[in-house]
């Protein structure tokens, strides 16, 4: 169900946030193991120093060779330290060449057993505040992982459309870049060429979005825009696909999402008068179909409407669509 399904692909999500957690320890650590290592002096320094003495549990460090230095706090002028740390059961192994020193008291390098995991890490791995979806779930999906989001939502609502669980579903994913839009056009796409049951839960779909403030104009009007551009291309695969759109098209002005002067600009984007034609005619019958006659005059009827649809398709051609649906 539509619980089981978030849980499955919020699981996945951090399993691969803790491998990247997991790799970023195992850099710091190596990145730590060569911290006691000194280089050589750069020009104007002296070369590396020889081999560095021991740490006792005393503390007391043995002097190094030569190398770059800086007074330490006693005014002496020590090398690098390296050599042995010796710990009551620790043996570890040889010192590096050279370095920098410091004052006194400062501590050796941490061993890599030692390296505690980025401070990061288990902000990230923290599990989301139960009942805590107004901004998301703090969790940023990619592309791929909001396709997959998209097509899961849509199968869900096909089996149980519970229009609370579709909104708890898309809020999860709300911090995510461009996630409305990326959601509306991987559905959108789809109901191009699906069938009709889908696609009727689609367009339902991103209604319920919309209307409950989870997409945003922008969000529906760039996907449809690619759409109407190309759906001479489309119409290649599917041949009903004047049709679809139409459907898309009268149930997203229905809603409020769309005007008259982008859907003219939009088709006016395609080479052929032809499909030009079909895009506008489909739309016009089917929000009659869907609507009524009343909303197509609504929508569709109004004076700048008119003369934007004329100067879209020329006086002509319009007024074949207007008299058999205005």
């Amino acid at each position: 169900g539509w619980k089981l399904r978030r849980e499955l692909e919020t699981a996945k999500t951090l399993a691969e946030i803790r491998k990247d957690a997991e790799r970023e320890e195992r850099k710091q650590a190596q990145e730590s193991q060569q911290a006691g290592y000194g280089g050589y002096g750069g020009r104007g320094g002296g070369g590396g120093g020889g081999r560095g003495g021991y740490r006792d549990d005393s503390g007391r460090g043995g002097r190094g060779g030569r190398g770059n230095y800086e007074r330490g706090e006693s005014g002496r002028r020590d090398g690098g330290r390296g050599g042995y740390d010796r710990g009551p059961q620790r043996n570890e192994g040889r010192g590096g060449y050279g370095g920098y020193s410091s004052g006194r008291g400062v501590p050796p390098p941490m061993s890599s057993s030692r390296v505690a995991a980025p401070p990061v890490v288990s902000k990230i791995l923290s599990p989301p505040l139960a009942g805590d979806r107004s901004g998301g779930s703090g969790q940023i999906f990619d592309e791929e992982k909001l396709k997959l989001r998209a097509k899961n939502m849509r199968m869900e609502f096909m089996q149980d459309p519970n229009e609370k669980e579709l909104i708890m579903s898309m809020d999860e994913v709300l911090g995510s870049p461009d996630a409305g839009k990326i959601i509306v056009q991987a559905n959108i796409e789809y109901a191009i060429d699906c069938k009709d049951s889908e696609r009727k839960a689609i367009i339902e779909i991103i209604t319920i979005l919309f209307t409950n403030g989870k997409v945003t104009v922008s969000d529906v009007r760039d996907p449809l825009a690619d759409i109407v551009e190309f759906i001479d291309s489309y119409v290649i695969d599917s041949p009903g696909a004047f049709g679809y759109l139409g459907d898309m098209l009268s149930a997203f002005f229905h809603m409020e999402a769309l005007g008259v002067n982008w859907l003219c600009d939009c088709t006016s984007k395609l080479m052929g008068k032809g499909d030009q034609f079909k895009v506008i005619s489909n739309a016009f019958a089917s929000m009659k179909n869907a609507y009524g006659d009343a909303a197509v005059r609504s929508f569709f009827g109004g004076a700048d409407e008119i003369k934007a649809f004329e100067q879209l398709l020329g006086p002509a051609d319009f007024g074949k669509i207007s008299s058999q649906y205005l």
